[in-house]
């Protein structure tokens, strides 16, 4: 800062007029004090003064709030103005000098104004950086950085001036010299700390906020503010609640709604241009089949996701890619300071400072790239973060708005691959993205600097390139149909796997599970088979690089050294050339990966727009102005599923006045829901007016639940008034039920209410609606599934003129016909349009179709019926509890629960809320991953490949050794003649050797690859069956979401990540061994290093560890939440947008994002924080190590050190390339195999094959330079490399084995009985009769709760046809159950034709037992296949069945008839149709018991008769146990069986039940039969 020294000669130095007799330190001999006024004076300003504007800038338009005045800051303060004080004295002082006649040299005034003016422009930036809220300056910690170094300079050529005596004819600088010196250093460490918060800031408020917006510059640089959470996780396991909250800018609500403005601004001007250019506005929809790819949409369509996604993350990917040139730019320093440093270690006069001063140079080089390295990586990691968050958003969002006809196309497991495929590879294009020009810029260099080192034979690397770079592109175009084959058959496999989880109680009862799990493993098969394939070729193109790696050497060396004897292959040119093919191999590699990364995100992107552009339910379908007194109108209506498909319902006319009642009724397929759906706006509008004036409530035919509480599901996110949640409850007839729930209105209710009956699913979806208070309620068939008394109590407390509803509009869909007079108007719908409508009385007068329909409805009832019916509606008024006082079960509480008002459920909430828990939230298991675990993988790979990759392995790493060091005996060869003798002999065998090594590379990858495929299998197959033999508690209590999980993101890390970890854990375990054998070989002394600094990075490794592998399981856990809510909205979309509820679920969604994202961002800080300051260490280390190398340089021939520096420069950065965060990659042989490149001293100490693809923390786009070789100026660097992968490796491995531990986490759960019995005497025809018999049989649901069923003793005979009835919650399905052994008997037992069932294996026992269950279900596939799921029957068979439940014609309209594919659910079938599919196929099953769950209670009371007809004809030879809620369904049953409270209340014919005038009378007389 301050010159120094007489005026005499200051500068004769620099001009070249040294005096010879002066002597100097050798560190100092060509050090001159005038050069060092120049340095110290202009370097550190010329960076202030060029990055002040730039930093003024970005201050003003980056105000952070404002700072106080801290001690901190006034300490700055002072000694900034005390350095002021000083540069101003330095000037008077030269001036007065001046002035005095004493002639100055200019630097002595010129050097100190410049520092007073960079020190008072310092001192400005304190004082604006603390106006704008800046705690930690990074400008001014590099300012006095800079200043600190050029300090050290300046301090010691003083001491060097003052050794020379001329501290006595200077006193007053020096004394200068020494206290700036002093307070720049004080500086400096200050620069080290953080102010405090701005005064507004809302960390402030924020109870656990990131600590990197606190932190200093070289915290955040180092990453030192991550220590905290690492010890902290180290001390005891990490909890979601220790987590930091996420900043502002990494929220969903910011970051989703950039994103989301964006897209829609670029779709509306895209949509403009279209109309502008007369084109269509619509994207033309598709409907994939299963073997199809999912939304496959045009070409142009993704065009403005990616605008809008690049003007939202465009300036974050910048300034990530500026850390990466200027990263590449110290990686190029490598082959030059290398040379230099051969240079020095052949030229024995060489001085020692210069070892020194190059050894100092690699290790800032190295220091400064790790950092910017760093830097870059975080930038695109946080990127990438963010770029999931946004694009999950904008995916859920159109969840929310799909059409109904897209909504069944888009199955939930193709939109949960799109959320946790595609997007993931999105996230790897943006570390991928600058491959497609960097490589170039490489190859360019690299070509250049072999030029210059080997002259005109360099040119043959060009021409090897140029050979083999067009294979490396069609190995990449080869594997990508493999990969795009791959994806078809996860889509296939992930739609198959989330329809068999959702309906795995309809699949027990069938016995289908493992039909099913053929299926899906046969997917699976197919999909690891093109994995396989893919990986092979993924090998042939890794090895393609190993060996041009080791071929371009080879030819470069042969051609140089054959073309001419005097050209000597000495040390210098043979390492330096290796280290500049590595870059160039490098290059050469990362191209076409990169090329085929950002392909994959192209594909990916097709799809995500696809989907994104997939039709939505019209905003404007329906108008909200007033109307008069008309609360619903709708004029010359036509209505298709999509705008494409054929119209739905035609001409619909319909006025609905306010406050009025309407009823709805038809035949299966008649358009009733269709009609509510054109209501809701959920049909295309194709003509017509739609007009609702007022709220809306809606209840489904098939009741939505969601995983929630009772009160959740009802309040729907409403404000909890508990006086009028308790009148609903009353008059939906809940409060029974939350009676013998554990927690009451707390309790949980499974995913789709799996623990609720098909009566309380479909109550609870109607309280839901009657609590919301709406204007306009659209009721669909809410009545079908329930008993006729509960039916009859629900219309008359809610829907009826009685009800809570009255006064409210209401549109009720009914079978129900005996209700008709009750309502003000009838619409009768037939073929999809309205036939007629009108009162009661004026539709019988016309005699029209509703005549027809209720004479069609009435006529097959016994003779008395019409009557009663008429008698039904006089009764209907009366309350439901006066018939059931002596029933054993009492209705008071609904009778009284006014004069109680809210007191039931002000109790229920005093007590416990966790009795009411159902559902398990995903399991983290907590501290380190046992050893078990990897014995299990490798069990599951097998025993003969683990022991042949072992020793495949070892061998090539011998020759790896080998090889090495034979070049570096080439190298050493003498000179004579200034030619090196047997150079063909040292060619030969260095080839030879080479090529054993690719040989042994080639089959290592390829063994690796097979074991991990055989484990994937393995593991998955076990995964499968353990859940398929779960029982069905199990699946209650177990979120769908848990298990897609390890479905979906599990099973991919297995397929393809740890493979590939374990992989580049071998490779760095025996690049270890070689090492160390280079070590001992080259300097024994050097060894000393080895063991501490071995236990310095284990230690490292444990302090990692334990926090890593937590994280990994946190966010694991909190990716399962995402998935289940996403699937619960597609199932649920019409009421979420009937109750206007759309918000709710964004924040719902945005919340579950965003407690994800809180664990990915400290798993991704904790990757960078261990690259990091292992890498800093590394350096440290090295620098040591180098500085040896220097010391011992007389002992060490050029040849060995080229062989040991060259280990240093081969950073095993293709291993590096894993370090992208693999547990985010899909399970994509294409994305993650790529991580499978080793580290370069498994081909050599010489090569380090280019593999493109980076790990976690590392640059997946293989950009970073710390993946190339990096020398670190010593002999032995190399050693901390391989131990800094070897920590990284083992943690990564250890991160990601934690996989195998969720995917057997459901090893030792429960499991339900065998499927199949060896040896249990039943024979095949079994069971011949159908006697059934239980004897003292009771049931319980789940341990602690009470009896479902109580000690039932009775015996059906063989061909009788048994009636199962009573009120809900009497145990009717109980009984189904136990017979089906769904649920194990808690005491004694039940024999069919004498053999007790308990001694059966459960799938001889239920593929013997057809069941019809209450709720409908098919599964994705053709309609043959739903019907004939074990492929049994002929298609002649098949349309017999169709025939009979009058389904046929329907079949023979549809395209592709049998072969038509039914959605997911069945959503493109109605209700109604469903079931009798459903019927159809219990007919081609047909076994000697058939049992009868409400089967018919989605069909008209016409069509339910003549199924009940079929029934007596089809199965007269069969026992048949039938559960009805139409009570004269079952009344020409032989005997009925009445059930109360679990037990049997009466068993006998219809005629002596009514005779006895028990409950079985007053249940007939409810139902108007009496």
């Amino acid at each position: 800062m301050l010159v120094m020294g007489p005026v005499s000669g200051v500068c004769d130095t620099l001009l070249g007029f040294r005096n010879s007799n002066e002597t100097q330190p050798p560190g100092l001999q060509m050090v001159s004090p005038c050069l060092l006024n120049a340095v110290v004076a202009w370097l550190p300003s010329i960076y202030l003064w060029i990055i002040s504007p730039f930093y003024f800038l970005y201050l003003r338009y980056n105000n952070k709030g404002y700072i106080r005045m801290s001690c901190l800051f006034k300490t700055k303060m002072v000694l900034g103005f005390t350095l002021i004080l000083l540069c101003s004295s330095s000037i008077i002082f030269t001036l007065w000098k001046i002035k005095g006649g004493t002639p100055q040299a200019p630097e002595f005034l010129i050097s100190p104004t410049v520092w007073l003016v960079t020190m008072i422009l310092a001192v400005f930036l304190m004082h604006s950086e603390r106006q704008k809220g800046i705690q930690s300056s990074g400008v001014l910690f590099i300012y006095w950085l800079l200043c600190s170094l050029s300090m050290v300079a300046t301090v010691s050529a003083t001491v060097y001036q003052t050794q020379q005596g001329g501290f006595s004819e200077d006193t007053f600088r020096h004394l200068l010299t020494y206290f700036s010196s002093a307070l720049i250093g004080a500086q400096f460490i200050l620069s080290f700390l953080a102010d405090q918060p701005p005064f507004f800031s809302k960390i402030l408020h924020d109870s656990n906020p990131c600590p990197e917006s606190g932190a200093s510059f070289p915290s955040k640089a180092t990453f030192w503010w991550f220590s905290r959470l690492v010890w902290q996780g180290y001390r005891k396991p990490l909890e979601l609640d220790d987590l930091w909250s996420l900043d502002k800018e990494n929220s969903s609500e910011e970051i989703i709604s950039q994103l989301e403005r964006e897209w829609k601004k670029l779709c509306n001007e895209t949509q403009q241009i279209k109309e502008e250019r007369g084109r269509e506005t619509r994207v033309e929809p598709t409907f994939p089949s299963e073997t199809e790819a999912f939304l496959q949409g045009h070409q142009n369509s993704r065009l403005p996701l990616l605008k809008a996604i690049w003007k939202v993350f465009s300036i974050t990917f910048l300034l990530g890619t500026l850390s990466l040139i200027i990263c590449d730019i110290f990686r190029f320093a490598v082959p030059k300071l290398l040379s230099f440093f051969l240079e020095f270690i052949s030229d024995p006069e060489a001085p020692a400072w210069k070892g020194y001063f190059y050894a100092v140079l690699l290790f800032l080089s190295a220091c400064l790239q790790t950092l910017f390295e760093q830097h870059h990586m975080y930038v695109c990691m946080v990127l990438q973060l963010r770029l999931k968050t946004a694009v999950m958003g904008l995916v859920y969002r159109k969840v929310l708005v799909l059409s109904s006809a897209m909504r069944k196309s888009a199955a939930v497991g193709e939109i949960i691959n799109l959320v946790s495929v595609d997007i993931q590879r999105l996230m790897d294009a943006v570390l991928y993205l600058n491959g497609l020009w960097l490589p170039l810029v490489w190859m360019t260099i690299c070509f250049t600097l072999l030029c210059q080192l080997l002259g005109m034979s360099a040119l043959t690397a060009i021409a090897v390139f140029l050979i083999l770079l067009p294979l490396n592109f069609i190995i990449t175009k080869k594997r990508s149909h493999f990969q795009e084959k791959q994806m078809l058959h996860k889509d296939h496999r992930a739609r198959l796997t989330d329809s068999m989880l959702r309906n795995m109680k309809i699949i027990k009862l069938c016995g289908w599970e493992e039909a099913f799990m053929g299926k899906i493993l046969s997917i699976r098969r197919e999909e690891l088979q093109a994995l396989k394939s893919s990986g092979y070729l993924f090998t042939g193109s890794l090895v393609s690089f190993y060996f041009s790696t080791f071929l371009v050497a080879l030819v470069m060396f042969a051609v140089h050294a054959l073309t001419d004897e005097k050209h000597v292959l000495d040390a210098e040119k043979a390492f330096v050339a290796l280290t500049i093919i590595n870059i160039l191999n490098r290059a050469q590699a990362f191209l076409p990966f990169s090329i085929n990364t950002i392909f994959q995100a192209w594909v990916s992107l097709a799809r995500l727009a696809a989907f994104l552009h997939l039709e939505e339910v019209e905003p404007r379908a329906i108008n909200t102005s007033s109307m008069g007194e008309e609360c619903i109108s709708v004029q010359d209506g036509t209505f298709a599923w999509s705008q494409e498909s054929s119209p739905c319902l035609q001409r619909i006319n319909l006025t609905v006045p306010r406050g009025s009642l309407f009823a709805v009724i038809g035949s299966v397929g008649s358009g009733k829901s269709s009609l509510l759906s054109a209501l809701l706006g959920e049909l295309s509008k194709l003509e017509g007016n739609v007009n609702i004036k007022g709220s809306v409530a809606y209840v489904p035919q098939e009741a939505w639940i969601q995983n929630a509480s009772v009160k959740e599901n009802v309040c729907f996110g409403q404000k909890l008034d508990i006086p009028w949640l308790d009148r609903v409850l009353e008059a939906c007839a809940l409060h029974p039920d939350l009676e013998s729930f554990p927690a009451g209105i707390h309790t949980e209710i499974g995913e789709q209410g799996i623990n609720l009956s098909g009566g309380q699913k479909q109550r609870l979806s109607l309280a839901r609606a009657v609590y919301k208070k709406a204007s306009i309620y659209l009721l669909d068939d809410p009545l079908a599934a329930l008993d006729v008394h509960v039916g009859q109590h629900i219309f008359d407390r809610v829907i009826g003129p009685g009800g809570l509803l009255q006064g409210m509009t209401r549109i009720l869909v009914t079978h129900a016909v005996h209700i008709l007079l009750q309502v003000d108007h009838i619409i009768m719908m037939v073929d999809g349009a309205i036939a007629e409508s009108g009162s009661y009385e004026e539709l019988l007068q016309r005699n029209g179709p509703f005549a027809d329909f209720l004479g069609q409805a009435k006529q097959e009832e016994d003779d008395h019926s019409q009557e009663m019916k008429f008698s039904k509606v006089k009764k209907s008024s009366r309350n439901i509890s006066e018939s059931g006082e002596s029933a054993g079960k009492t209705y008071s509480i609904m009778e009284d629960s006014h004069e109680k008002g809210g007191t039931t459920l002000q109790s229920q909430a005093e007590g416990t809320r966790m009795a009411g828990q159902l559902t398990e939230r995903d399991r983290v298991q907590y501290g380190r991953v046992n050893a078990a675990l990897y014995v299990a993988y490798l069990r599951a790979a097998g025993t003969p490949i683990c022991l042949a990759v072992m020793l495949l392995f070892l061998c090539q790493q011998m020759v790896s050794f080998s090889r090495g060091y034979w070049l570096s005996l080439w190298a050493d060869d003498p000179i004579t003649n200034g030619t090196q003798q047997h150079t063909r002999l040292r060619l030969g065998v260095f080839g030879l050797l080479g090529c054993f090594q690719v040989i042994g590379r080639f089959g290592s990858i390829v063994v690796v690859i097979l074991g991990g495929i055989q484990a994937s299998q393995q593991l998955f197959q076990g995964l499968l069956r353990d859940v398929a033999q779960s029982p069905m508690t199990f699946f209650e209590q177990t979120p769908i979401g848990n298990l897609l999980n390890r479905f979906s993101k599990e099973t991919d890390a297995v397929d393809a990540v740890i493979p590939d970890k374990f992989k580049s854990f071998l490779g760095f375990l025996f690049g270890l061994l070689e090492v160390i054998l280079v070590v001992v070989v080259t300097t024994p002394l050097a060894a000393v290093v080895v063991l501490p600094l071995m236990a310095v990075y284990v230690g490292l490794q444990s302090l990692y560890v334990a926090s890593s592998c937590q994280l990994r399981r946190l966010e694991s856990v909190s990716r399962s939440p995402i998935y289940s809510h996403i699937s619960e909205t597609c199932q649920g979309g019409a009421v979420i947008r009937a109750f206007q509820a759309q918000d709710q679920f964004l924040v719902q969604n945005d919340s579950r994002i965003d407690e994800h994202q809180k664990t990915s961002f400290p798993r991704l800080v904790a990757d960078r924080w261990l690259a990091t300051n292992m890498e800093i260490l590394g350096n440290i280390l090295v620098f040591t190590a180098a500085s040896f190398a220097v010391f011992s340089k007389p002992h060490l021939s050029p040849g060995i050190v080229g062989f040991s520096v060259s280990m240093a420069l081969q950073r095993p950065w293709n291993v590096g390339a894993r370090e992208i965060s693999v547990t985010e990659r899909p399970a994509n042989l294409s994305q993650k195999v790529l991580h499978t490149a080793d580290w370069a001293p498994g081909l050599g100490a010489e090569y380090s094959p280019a593999v493109a693809v980076a790990p976690r923390g590392k640059d997946p786009s293989g950009l970073q330079g710390r993946n190339l070789q990096r020398p670190r100026g010593s002999l032995h660097p190399q050693v901390t490399e391989i131990l800094h992968w070897a920590v990284r490796s083992s943690t990564d491995l250890e991160n990601n084995i934690v996989s195998v531990e969720r995917m057997r986490d459901y090893t030792k759960t429960s499991k339900e009985a065998p499927w199949t019995l060896p040896h249990n005497g039943i024979s095949h025809t079994w069971p011949a009769m159908g006697q059934i018999e239980f004897r003292g049989y009771s049931l319980r649901y789940r341990p602690g709760l009470a009896l479902a069923l109580r000690n039932l003793t009775l015996e059906i005979h063989p061909q009788e046809k048994v009636g199962i009835v009573g009120r809900t919650g009497a145990g009717k399905s109980s009984l189904i159950i136990s017979l089906l052994r769904l649920i194990e008997a808690a005491e004694g037992g039940i024999w069919i034709d004498g053999v007790n069932i308990s001694q059966v294996g459960l799938h001889a026992l239920r593929s013997k037992i057809t069941i019809i269950p209450q709720d409908p279900i098919l599964f994705p596939g053709s309609v043959r296949m739903n019907l004939d799921l074990l492929d049994e029957h002929s298609d002649d068979e098949i349309w017999g069945a169709l025939e009979m439940v009058q389904l046929k014609s329907f079949i023979l309209d549809l395209p592709g008839q049998l072969q038509y594919e039914c959605s997911d659910q069945g959503d493109n079938l109605s209700v109604g149709q469903k079931q009798l599919l459903c019927l159809a196929r219990a007919l081609l099953r047909k076994t000697k018991i058939l049992l009868l769950d409400e089967a018919t209670a989605a069909v008209d009371a016409q069509n339910d008769l003549k199924i009940q007809a079929i029934l007596r004809d089809q199965f007269a030879d069969c026992t048949v146990l039938t559960i009805a809620h139409r009570l004269h369904t079952v009344m020409d049953c032989n005997r009925i069986l009445v059930m109360d409270n679990g037990g049997v209340a009466e068993f006998g014919s219809s005629s002596q039940l009514l005779a006895q005038r028990g409950l079985f009378y007053r249940l007939a007389e409810e139902s108007g039969l009496i």
